[in-house]
């Protein structure tokens, strides 16, 4: 029996976490890649899903469009979101698609970075 200050406890959620404690420790045993134990491991701390209960309010730029959800979620899980290809620049992409962040001629990298350079350039003025 589980006591909890001396009282049995009636929560079910008391009841499951030995077995998803015990189902946690056997996924992570498993993973065979550094990649995957990393996204698993973000995964499953305590405020991952935060984002999932921000409101989508579109004026504020909280709002993703399913493709923008598609890649977080596919991100998040280490899912292959697209086919392996060959990049316009000669290297190779994998499922993953990761290499996009490190591309320095991806599309929309230099939008990305001169809109962050502003972002910071007005907060300090």
């Amino acid at each position: 029996m589980f006591l909890v200050s001396g009282i049995l406890s009636t929560k079910q959620p008391f009841w499951d976490r030995p077995g998803v404690l015990e189902d946690k420790a056997q996924v992570e045993a498993s993973l065979t890649s550094t990649h995957l134990r990393a996204s698993f491991l973000a995964a499953s701390t305590q405020h991952s899903g935060d984002w999932l209960f921000a409101i989508p309010i579109a004026s504020c730029g909280l709002r993703l469009d399913d493709e923008a959800a598609r890649v977080a979620v596919g991100l998040r899980l280490g899912l292959d979101l697209c086919e392996p290809h060959q990049c316009h620049f000669g290297s190779l992409v994998d499922g993953q698609g990761l290499h996009s962040f490190v591309c320095k001629r991806a599309p929309g990298s230099s939008a990305r970075h001169y809109a962050l350079n502003d972002l910071i350039s007005r907060s300090f003025a």
